[in-house]
């Protein structure tokens, strides 16, 4: 599978499938360094890439890396950062019938 990573001056990001990260059983184990946008997440160059990578490797698939280098900002900083409870709320808990529970709220969504 051919993925392609953005990176800029000072980090790098490797854009996936939300649903990807949930079919290899790490979407929960993604760290809020990497950064969210609609249906993709950016995926942060020294813990959750290698995260992601292993995890691949583990299921016998071979990734191809695009690079992509901007020598100003990346846009990508500018996305929210990711949180799984964030993810499991705007897109899998309409379709489920079930609530997530914060420590700072109850009944977040159901």
């Amino acid at each position: 599978m051919k993925l392609n990573m953005y990176s800029d001056s000072g980090h790098a990001w490797l854009k996936v499938s939300k649903k990807m990260l949930i079919e290899l059983g790490i979407a929960n184990k993604i760290s809020s360094y990497s950064y969210q946008r609609g249906s993709y997440a950016y995926l942060e160059e020294d813990c959750d890439f290698p995260l992601f990578a292993k995890a691949y490797k583990a299921i016998n698939k071979t990734l191809e890396v695009i690079e992509h280098h901007t020598d100003r900002q990346s846009k990508i900083r500018n996305y929210d950062s990711y949180f799984f409870s964030d993810f499991l709320t705007n897109h899998f808990s309409p379709f489920y019938n079930f609530s997530i529970i914060t420590n700072d709220s109850k009944d977040v969504k159901s």
